[in-house]
């Protein structure tokens, strides 16, 4: 069974963005079997850098740019696959194939696997953060109930 939550708290803080991104994309987070696993292969974004400080400036800079910071800067997506279930590779994939869904309504992500530091246990996690202006016409995205039924039933 995969678990897809999505938290839609506030994110209001610009500290917020970069506090995630780190986060995510945290070296010490990609290990397997004992071994550390090159960012490169667990981390993946579209329409931002994988990179955490140019992926704020660029998020950031959309909401400046369309004079629209409001509330939220960012939706945080959490996916968690049952125990031995996906290898973080798997997992990763998993995450390119569901973002799909965002991915064809033009919306900026950063997606990060995780796996605790040198303990192979089997049970990756994945971070998806989704900017919350769309960078097509500036508008805000609000993530509500349909949103959410209709990424997990794509994710599915």
């Amino acid at each position: 069974m995969t678990i897809l939550k999505v938290f839609t708290g506030a994110n209001d803080k610009k500290w917020q963005v970069q506090h995630f991104l780190n986060y995510i994309t945290d070296n010490t987070k990609h290990f397997w079997d004992g071994k550390e696993i090159p960012s490169i292969e667990l981390v993946h974004g579209y329409g931002v850098s994988i990179e955490p400080t140019v992926a704020a400036e660029e998020i950031l800079g959309l909401h400046r740019a369309f004079g629209n910071p409001g509330k939220r800067y960012f939706y945080h997506v959490l996916v968690v696959f049952s125990m031995g279930s996906v290898d973080p590779w798997q997992a990763s994939l998993y995450g390119w194939e569901i973002n799909d869904f965002l991915r064809k309504q033009g919306l900026q992500y950063i997606q990060g696997v995780h796996c605790i530091k040198g303990v192979n246990i089997a049970q990756p996690h994945l971070h998806i953060i989704i900017n919350a202006i769309d960078p097509m016409n500036g508008t805000k995205l609000h993530i509500g109930f349909d949103f959410i039924r209709n990424f997990k039933i794509f994710a599915n």
